[in-house]
């Protein structure tokens, strides 16, 4: 795992309709504007989830976001 930046986590959002949705990991670096190839995907619910992120505190980890605002600077 050379050269990885960020841990990127698909996960679930309300929708306006309250209904629950799944976000990907390739979607979510698509709107933070990652190189997936930077980047350690997982989804949330997956068993290894914890375990990446005990293994790699150093890492930010990128998640959906309720209020939308997918810019490096709000992480």
């Amino acid at each position: 795992m050379k050269n990885k930046r960020y841990i990127v986590v698909g996960d679930h959002l309300t929708g306006e309709n309250g209904l629950p949705y799944f976000v990907e990991s390739l979607e979510l670096c698509r709107l933070y504007k990652v190189d997936p190839n930077q980047a350690i995907l997982v989804n949330r619910r997956h068993h290894t989830y914890r375990i990446i992120i005990r293994k790699h505190p150093d890492l930010p980890v990128l998640m959906p976001k309720q209020d939308g605002d997918y810019s490096l600077d709000s992480v």
